[in-house]
């Protein structure tokens, strides 16, 4: 199913905080629920809270995890795989972009 309320952000697993957070529909935003600890603490790619689903990153890159969140539909997830593909896609952009800057 379709939504609206997306949000991808890069968590740095030492420092347990968000470096970076991109988000689509700012004003119904969830990010202010998303603690960058209890992300990390769960110790699974895919899981759904109360009105949100998370994808996790299945590897981190220069100290940095990624997550996809996502507001329920009213449909079944299907095809976790898919969005893991994405997050991981998302994942390898920003640590490539992260080193780009720091080379300039």
């Amino acid at each position: 199913g379709k939504t609206d309320r997306v949000v991808l952000c890069f968590v740095h697993t030492r420092k347990k905080v968000m470096e970076q957070v991109f988000e689509k529909n700012t004003k119904q935003s969830f990010v202010p629920h998303l603690d960058p600890k209890k992300l990390l603490a769960e110790d699974k790619f895919f899981w759904e809270e109360e009105d949100y689903a998370v994808v996790r990153s299945p590897r981190q890159a220069k100290g940095i995890t990624a997550f996809l969140v996502f507001s329920k539909t009213k449909n079944h997830i299907e095809d976790i795989d898919v969005f893991k593909i994405l997050v991981s896609q998302a994942l390898l952009v920003y640590a490539l972009e992260q080193e780009r800057r720091v080379k300039q």
